[in-house]
């Protein structure tokens, strides 16, 4: 009669089973969704260095898209003062032109 030198227990089954079926698991995931599985591995657990990028060129994107809108937006504010002189103005006639209907007497009284 032979005996296993080992009996495993049913949580150490367990725990192997997580421990190796997880990752493969994951990996398998991630090959299905179209990602690099273990390149995010090693990401996720810091293994390979961080790549540096350098964001000049999106920087100089960023500047010309803020001045073409602070340009709008410089546009706009000229804009709404004419607007708002114009306002100004066609209030001060409209008052000019109430106070000119008051002074005038009323034929009918």
């Amino acid at each position: 009669m032979s005996r296993r030198p080992y009996k495993t227990t049913g949580c150490f089954r367990f725990f192997l089973l997580i421990v190796i079926l997880a990752p493969l698991a994951y990996l398998v995931a991630s090959y299905v969704n179209g990602e690099d599985g273990i390149g995010n591995l090693k990401r996720l657990l810091h293994i390979e260095p961080r790549e540096v990028t350098t964001t000049t060129p999106v920087q100089t994107d960023n500047v010309d898209i803020l001045k073409e809108q602070l340009r709008i937006k410089d546009a706009r504010v000229e804009e709404l003062m004419k607007e708002n002189e114009k306002l100004k103005q066609d209030l001060k006639d409209m008052e000019a032109l109430l106070d000119k209907m008051h002074e005038t007497p009323d034929s009918g009284q």
